[in-house]
C-alpha cells in the first residue's frame, strides 16, 4: 500500500512538474522560429494545428505513465491494493496530465517566448494546486462554518487530495462517485 501510494504521488509530482516543460513550447515555438506563418499557409485550421501539436505532446506523456503501470500492478500483485484503486490513480494522473497540458497550451499561444510561456504556467498551477485549495478550507470552514463541505469541495478541485481521497480504501468503498 504505502509502495503504491509513494509512486502514485511521485508520478503526479512529475507529471505537474514535466508536462509544463513538454507542452508549453508547442505554439509559442514556432512563434520564436517564425514558423507559425507558414503553418497558417497550410490547408490545417489553426483548431487542427493546435489540436495536433497538443495531442502528439499529451501522448508523449501518456506514454511515461504507461511505464510506471507493471509497477502499480506489481502492487497489486504484493497485496494491499485494489484494482479499483489503480484504475482511480490512472484517471487522477490522466486528469493531471490534461489538466497542466491545457494550461500549458493556453499560455503557450497567449505570450510570444517559451520561458514566459513556462512561467505563466507554473504560476497558474501553482495557484490552482495550492492557493485556491488552502483560500477554499479558509472561506469554507473558517469562515462559513461548513466542516464537511470544505473537505468534498478541496476534493474536487485538488487532484492530490482526490488521489489521496481515491487511494484510502475506506473511502473508496464509502464513496464509489470517486472512480
Amino acid at each position: 500500500q504505502t509502495l503504491f501510494m509513494s509512486l502514485v504521488f511521485i508520478e503526479l509530482v512529475a507529471m505537474v512538474v514535466f508536462t509544463p516543460i513538454v507542452t508549453a513550447g508547442m505554439v509559442c515555438g514556432e512563434k520564436e522560429a517564425n514558423t507559425l506563418g507558414l503553418l497558417f499557409l497550410t490547408r490545417l485550421s489553426a483548431w487542427n494545428i493546435v489540436q495536433d501539436k497538443g495531442l502528439s505532446r499529451i501522448i508523449f506523456m501518456l506514454i511515461l505513465c504507461a511505464v510506471t503501470l507493471p509497477f502499480m500492478f506489481a502492487a497489486l500483485l504484493l497485496g494491499g491494493v485494489e484494482p479499483a484503486q489503480i484504475l482511480a490513480a490512472a484517471g487522477n494522473i490522466l486528469s493531471v496530465i490534461l489538466l497542466c497540458g491545457g494550461i500549458s497550451l493556453l499560455c503557450s499561444t497567449l505570450v510570444k517566448r517559451f520561458g514566459a510561456a513556462l512561467a505563466l504556467a507554473y504560476s497558474i498551477l501553482f495557484i490552482y494546486f495550492v492557493v485556491v485549495p488552502v483560500f477554499s478550507v479558509i472561506l469554507l470552514e473558517e469562515i462559513l462554518r461548513w466542516r464537511e463541505s470544505s473537505k468534498w469541495f478541496v476534493c474536487a478541485v485538488n487532484p492530490f487530495v482526490s488521489t489521496g481521497m481515491s487511494l484510502s480504501p475506506y473511502e473508496l468503498r464509502s464513496n464509489p462517485w470517486l472512480l
